[in-house]
């Protein structure tokens, strides 16, 4: 579970995004109108998808398809906010072109069906890749879900997260409950590159060939960074004891930051800057 929390500026002020639809919120994405208007939408493996038009002021929750119950992960076009993707753990993804107006499957060669992520390549928002629990657990479709293929699988049982720096999507790090393991050719072999427990992935949009994780190993929570795509991971700080990372992300330059969510919703962040501590 993670709890919605939203930062204004210099994100030194947590606000909770409220009223909270259901209590929970297990993945969040957002993307914009043709017009430029903003979409939030939520997934709650509790009850239902949930949908915000006005910056998580008020929430409508997409239920009039009983096929959306209790969705794991939610992605959306960032361009096209009309265009929305969510996963069901068991049942598959499905997807709805009218802001979750009206839904449909989207499981052609998804032989597993226990997905646990979404995620859209930065460059192409007909690029997904799914990340599952069991085998194969790892898929591409090129089309939006229309058609989707299996790449082989990395040894682990559960994969929590799929990045990659763009086209042609040779280079594919996977986070998962065996650590990190990255491919340098498309998903058709896969290195071991930091054992432990991976759960998030972050691109630094700002800085090519970076990125974050959010892992644990020896029972601490860690961020760790990549500066050359994933090859090899440094770690730059450490949790506070008992606080274990769930998702990362990284805001863009000029205000450039490490936003950290823990499983106990504490929200943790960090600047540039090598010589501070983590905030809350």
């Amino acid at each position: 579970m993670v709890i919605l929390l939203v930062a204004f500026a210099t994100a030194q002020t947590w606000q909770p995004v409220n009223p909270m639809p259901a209590g929970r919120a297990d993945d969040i994405t957002i993307g914009y109108t043709s017009v430029g208007a903003q979409r939030l939408y939520i997934a709650d493996q509790c009850s239902w998808p949930f949908i915000s038009a006005d910056g998580g002021v008020s929430w409508d929750s997409l239920y009039a398809n009983p096929d959306v119950a209790k969705p794991i992960a939610v992605i959306t076009d960032p361009d096209n906010a009309a265009r929305v993707w969510i996963a069901r753990e068991g049942y598959g993804v499905l997807y709805s072109n009218n802001e979750g107006g009206t839904w449909e499957w989207r499981i052609e060669g998804l032989t597993n069906l226990n997905v646990l992520t979404l995620e859209m390549a930065p460059d192409n928002p007909g690029v997904i890749f799914a990340g599952c629990e069991g085998t194969p657990n790892v898929f591409i479709t090129i089309n939006g879900g229309i058609q989707w293929t299996a790449l082989s699988s990395p040894p682990t049982g559960s994969v929590y997260d799929i990045e990659t720096p763009g086209s042609p999507y040779d280079i594919l790090l996977v986070a998962c409950d065996g650590g990190i393991y990255r491919s340098v050719d498309g998903g058709a072999s896969w290195q071991l590159k930091y054992a432990g427990i991976a759960y998030d992935i972050c691109r630094d949009p700002s800085n090519p060939g970076y990125f974050y994780a959010a892992v644990v190993a020896y029972d601490e929570g860690k961020v760790l960074q990549s500066a050359n795509f994933g090859d090899s991971w440094t770690e730059v700080f450490v949790l506070p004891a008992g606080q274990y990372p769930r998702k990362i992300t990284c805001s863009p330059v000029p205000n450039w930051r490490i936003f950290v969510a823990t499983e106990n919703a504490g929200v943790y962040w960090k600047d540039p800057d090598p010589a501070r501590v983590m905030n809350q």
